[in-house]
């Protein structure tokens, strides 16, 4: 069978286990930080706090740092999957996309051999095997699987998928997919204008999103493309980083490039650049343990597939084909249509299987206000709560799963008041807490600026949103531990 033999000379292939360590460490800090700003969060993020979330985070948090140390590394990742799905699994008002990257990897994290070098339980069998340094210099190596698995997994198919939603998004196709959230300052915490007023390389960029996104799950594999495209996809992530708001999405992602290093590099920072067979196949004997082993993964492999496929029948171009053919109109059509739906809900709470639309046009077509917060304080002075900013950019504090509950879920294209009121609530009863201010007779305003959203590309245009004018629209207050949103 082509498919097994394909997995097999990847599974034979035996190289240095360093970059895989590193990207254990990296991506795992990412996690924690993650965690770290739930817990920060939390009185808001869950409502009602129950009286086992705090401390459930709490171990959430050190089965994390496990994984860091590689200190029980295989316990930890299995408590770190299971608390991935208990609480990321279930968020809807603070969902955002990393969060489906982090549930998949932290499903394969508990198979991969992450702990093999730079970790406690490594130098807790070095001290089982110094009799026997040729047996523990093959356990510093791993199959090159261990690199590409979770790389075509927690990016090359949410790239891919992406593509598909940005093939029928108007902004996308005009080459201004970038410059558009970028130019809008409820959607940013930095001012590129420089960048973004030159035209042709907004065009560059915008294209060259999509070419690399479209053709990376197809040219990771091969070793001489890798570098290029570590180089490029480091350049994208750096980009998301400086700009949007979500700084643990673009830093998980780069610690996935770590990956794309090529293994040689890490001779020079390895245990010991001497270790035989670094890039080598593995004398097999093919074993039944070995065959079980690559049967299980390629069986994990075709079920992926098959729910990525599930995932894209549901894209907007698929969904459009499907209308313009009726494919759904038959019975066949019909059941096809319930069944992939049904794949797609498990796949996206347990795998992290789930479509990647972001920044598409829906994301801030008619979105023309700026929602903000300010704290009256008793001299007449008002402070502008951690939000948006008085220049009209995302505060630092308001980044990730917080800002999409900001600016996608409390506010939105089409403002709905119960939730914004709801959010108002959240948010300023938070920021009273933090600031240890009770919940006596305390004043907020409510700001609102109103912008533009463009359908072409204009000089200026992010500056010309940031001078438009602040108007006070109500006052909110809490008063004997009770919201009053008039």
């Amino acid at each position: 069978m082509f498919l097994y033999r394909l997995i097999a000379r990847g599974y034979n292939k035996n190289i240095e286990a360093t970059g895989l360590g590193l990207f254990r460490i990296a991506y795992a800090t990412v996690v924690l930080l993650e965690v770290l700003q739930i817990i920060y969060f939390r009185t808001i993020i869950f409502q009602p706090l129950t009286l086992y979330t705090t401390p459930a985070l709490f171990i959430w948090t050190g089965a994390v740092v496990g994984i860091i140390l590689g200190f029980f590394t295989r316990t930890c990742s299995v408590a770190n999957y299971a608390f991935t799905v208990i609480f990321i699994g279930t968020f809807v008002d603070y969902e955002y996309h990393f969060d489906f990257t982090m549930i998949g990897t932290n499903f394969l994290l508990m198979f991969l051999p992450i702990s093999r070098v730079l970790s406690l339980d490594n130098l807790l069998r070095r001290d089982h095997r110094t009799e026997h340094q040729t047996d523990f210099n093959r356990t510093q190596q791993v199959s090159s699987l261990a690199y590409t698995i979770p790389v075509f997994v927690g990016v090359g198919l949410v790239y891919f998928d992406s593509v598909f939603a940005k093939s029928m998004s108007d902004s996308w196709i005009q080459g201004l997919g970038v410059w558009i959230p970028a130019s809008l300052p409820h959607l940013t915490w930095n001012d590129f204008t420089p960048i973004l007023d030159h035209y042709w390389l907004i065009l560059v960029v915008g294209y060259s999103t999509i070419l690399f996104e479209g053709l990376f799950i197809f040219a990771f594999w091969f070793r001489k493309l890798r570098v290029p495209f570590l180089i490029a996809g480091l350049g994208l992530h750096l980009g998301i980083l400086f700009t949007f708001p979500i700084p643990l999405f673009a830093l998980g992602y780069m610690a996935f490039y770590i990956l794309l290093v090529p293994v040689s590099w890490w001779r020079y920072f390895s245990h010991d650049s001497r270790v035989p067979g670094l890039d080598t196949p593995i004398v097999t004997e093919g074993s039944w343990r070995q065959r079980f082993e690559i049967v299980v993964i390629m069986t994990y492999l075709l079920i992926i597939a098959l729910f990525a496929l599930a995932t894209l029948y549901h894209s907007p171009i698929i969904e459009t084909l499907r209308r313009d053919f009726q494919l759904d109109q038959g019975r066949l059509g019909k059941a096809i249509v319930r069944g992939t739906r049904t794949m797609t809900n498990f796949s996206r709470h347990y795998l992290g299987i789930t479509p990647h639309g972001v920044f598409l046009d829906g994301h801030y077509r008619g979105y023309r206000h700026i929602v903000a917060l300010t704290h009256l304080e008793e001299d007449g002075s008002e402070t502008w709560l951690p939000i948006i900013q008085e220049d009209s950019h995302v505060h630092w504090l308001n980044s990730g799963r917080v800002w999409a509950k900001w600016s996608f879920r409390v506010n939105s294209p089409r403002m709905n008041e119960l939730q914004l009121v709801r959010g108002i609530r959240d948010f300023t009863g938070f920021w009273l807490a933090k600031n240890n201010k009770g919940l006596e007779n305390a004043v907020f305003r409510v700001k609102l600026k109103e912008i533009e959203i463009p359908t072409k590309w204009k000089e200026g245009f992010l500056r010309t949103q940031k001078n438009k004018p602040w108007r006070h629209v109500a006052t909110v207050r809490w008063n004997d531990g009770k919201f009053h949103p008039r």
